[in-house]
């Protein structure tokens, strides 16, 4: 059997209120994106005084906007099927157990504890008839591994550490210098 969590159970019972806000951040995302595409054009840097060309590589850009609408997708099908799996159990219950599940009233707790324990367990089925919608357990040799990495990490010396790293500010004051 497959026993499920609270926080997972609320996962689910919040999927169409968290995929419906996806949808429209997704899609301000996107119209952004869209609204960025642009020729060659000429910016200016008030604070260091200069002029430059920027321009984007339709190819790298057509690849980012691709990319970006794969990922939407993704995501919104993790929560869609959720959505989904929460609407078949509750829609098991009888119309006097949804009346009280969605009710607010006062002197109902116990009631309504009941009719969430109903659809958990409703919920619970239906996961476990459907493998992609189980959690994911990490494989031991995964944690192994992280172990291992992290153990490199700490060993590792400061100036390693900070070899790849640079300081935006150190740069900028260089170009305003005229380093």
């Amino acid at each position: 059997m497959y026993r499920m969590s609270e926080s997972e159970f609320m996962q689910y019972e919040m999927a169409e209120m968290r995929l419906s806000q996806l949808k429209m951040n997704h899609a301000a995302e996107l119209q952004q994106a869209y609204d960025n595409i642009h020729p060659t054009r000429m910016g200016f840097d008030y604070h260091l005084g200069r002029i430059f060309s920027e321009s984007l590589n339709p190819a790298d850009y057509a690849i980012y906007l691709v990319e970006m609408r794969e990922e939407h997708e993704l995501i919104e099908k993790w929560w869609g099927s959720r959505a989904t799996a929460f609407k078949r159990a509750f829609d098991l219950l009888t119309d006097e157990q949804k009346e009280v599940f969605n009710s607010l009233g006062y002197g109902m707790h116990r009631e309504r504890l009941r009719a969430r324990s109903e659809v958990k367990e409703h919920l619970e089925t239906i996961v476990l008839a459907t493998p992609e919608l189980q959690r994911k357990v990490v494989p031991p040799e995964l944690l192994e591994d992280l172990k291992e990495v992290d153990r490199e990490i700490d060993n590792m010396s400061m100036d390693e550490l900070m070899e790849d790293y640079w300081d935006r500010d150190d740069e900028d004051a260089a170009i305003a210098s005229g380093v």
